[in-house]
């Protein structure tokens, strides 16, 4: 039976369920376990991997911490992503950065699904390794942004919203992008972003460059009954709103 809607489902592993749940004694740890599943979930193969700054840095697990202020977010990440290993939910490899963080006592990990890493190659493990460590590079720049204390202006229900909406229809939302929209809340109506990120999704431009632009365009020409398409036309609302239907009814 077809699903009508467009909600999106993510596979859980087995081990899951068993002695790692039982071995979960708060609820901030179960926080980051799920979180870790749907982080590897959403990504693309050449990107099956997950590191403890992206638990460290992710907006959901943040906006945790602003409530749980006694909890340490990176060590917490690699301590539960570390139980996950033990448990078999997860397996990992350690990451070479550079020869100054080999003079520290405290390794970087890269974790990936059991599954996912027992079916891989050697060739496509060196590529992903590769590009886990510019993930790393790059989120590590980013420590000053998300700090230990979440921004206030980020607990705003309009703007997790907005972060639930590029997640739901974008991606994963790392620190650049949660900056933008911030950027983009800050200076446009709530309503208007909502209708740009579905006019924009309705297209399969699935980005914040795109999204920034309609608004941009509705707000130096107007926003009427007709919108920009991304090309050399337009189309009106309900035109939108008729394909949509179509879509769905597919």
């Amino acid at each position: 039976m077809a699903n009508s809607s467009n909600e999106k489902y993510i596979g859980v592993p087995i081990s899951f369920f068993g002695n790692l749940l039982d071995s979960i004694d708060n609820i901030l740890q179960l926080k980051y376990v799920i979180r870790a599943i749907f982080i590897l979930n959403s990504k693309n193969t050449n990107e099956a991997f997950i590191i403890p700054l992206e638990l460290e840095q992710d907006l959901v697990i943040r906006r945790e911490l602003a409530v749980n202020t006694d909890s340490h977010s990176l060590a917490l990440a690699r301590v539960t992503l570390d139980k996950c290993v033990d448990f078999g939910l997860l397996k990992q490899t350690e990451l070479f950065i550079d020869a100054e963080s080999e003079k520290t006592n405290i390794k970087n990990m890269v974790y990936f699904l059991t599954n996912d890493f027992n079916r891989m190659t050697q060739e496509r493990l060196d590529r992903i390794m590769k590009i886990a460590r510019d993930k790393y590079i790059e989120l590590e720049s980013f420590t000053g942004f998300l700090t230990q204390e979440l921004p206030n202006e980020l607990l705003d229900e309009e703007i997790q919203s907005l972060f639930e909406l590029y997640e739901s229809n974008i991606g994963l939302i790392y620190p650049m992008a949660a900056e933008k929209l911030q950027q983009i809340e800050n200076e446009y109506p709530y309503k208007w972003i909502v209708e740009a990120f579905s006019l924009a999704v309705s297209y399969n431009k699935r980005n914040l460059a795109y999204i920034e632009a309609i608004l941009r365009r509705w707000q130096d020409e107007g926003r009427g009954n007709r919108i920009d398409r991304g090309d050399s036309g337009s189309i009106t609302i309900g035109e939108i709103a008729k394909r949509q239907q179509r879509r769905k009814q597919i």
